[in-house]
């Protein structure tokens, strides 16, 4: 069964919290991937099968399903996965993960043109919030 790659060549991948961030070099643009399609994405990442996830999240809801198939379409769309018909995937894990996928929670796949609400985002950097730019120099003494 076949499996998807994730291209790191022209994304910079990120996890936040259980959520991805997509950062396209060729163009700028990112992505965030949370709820479901953080799911989707880890199990893709690991090389679950996707044929197996999308079957086994069907036996239990075929709307879930189709949105799930939606998701894979909309990343492989953007270039972040690409199929892999020569790599074999596996099952292990499929049903924990398409039981997940059918709790709470959307599949959310968010595009963004500029980076200033990354940075806000961002706990690692000082940002002003009003302007959404870098603080240099005025860090916290604690």
């Amino acid at each position: 069964m076949p499996c998807y790659e994730v291209n790191e060549t022209d994304f910079v991948i990120e996890a936040f919290d259980s959520d991805f961030i997509f950062l396209d070099q060729r163009d700028g643009n990112y992505y965030e991937a949370a709820e479901k399609v953080a799911e989707l994405f880890r199990a893709i990442r690991s090389k679950i099968c996707p044929i197996a996830l999308l079957n086994a999240v069907a036996d239990h809801d075929q709307t879930v399903a189709q949105e799930a198939s939606q998701a894979i379409m909309q990343m492989q769309e953007l270039g972040v996965i690409t199929l892999v018909e020569n790599v074999e995937g596996h099952a292990e894990g499929a049903d924990e993960i398409a039981l997940a996928m059918l709790g709470e929670g959307d599949f959310v796949l968010e595009g963004f043109a500029e980076l200033s609400s990354f940075m806000l985002a961002d706990p690692v950097h000082d940002v002003d919030a009003t302007t959404g730019r870098f603080v240099w120099g005025q860090q916290a003494v604690g």
